[in-house]
């Protein structure tokens, strides 16, 4: 099964606090860091990004990007894609390729 199948094609809820910021470097002497374990493999891709982009584009739709693009143009494809929807906030994009 392809990303895009994968991917969750509910419309996204309205989240009531969206624009607060909840966590940002120089607010405080310590800084609060999130972090996650999962093991990666080689040919995993990760994306990380600003709402900007889940805003403009649907999951299925940033899927099928990360499925079709080989994975040097992901990036600048999902940047065009969500400034083309006229993406209504600040559009951020990293793509990384994880290699054996």
């Amino acid at each position: 099964m392809s990303t895009a199948e994968k991917s969750d094609l509910k419309p996204r809820p309205t989240i009531r606090w969206h624009h607060v910021v909840t966590n940002l470097l120089g607010a405080a002497d310590r800084l609060a860091l999130e972090e996650r374990w999962n093991p990666l493999a080689s040919g995993d891709i990760l994306l990380l990004c600003s709402d900007g982009l889940c805003r403009a584009l649907a999951d299925r739709e940033i899927a099928a990007i990360l499925d079709d693009d080989p994975v040097e143009r992901v990036a600048d494809r999902l940047m065009e894609s969500a400034l083309s929807r006229g993406a209504q906030d600040n559009v951020s994009v990293v793509v990384v390729a994880c290699q054996a």
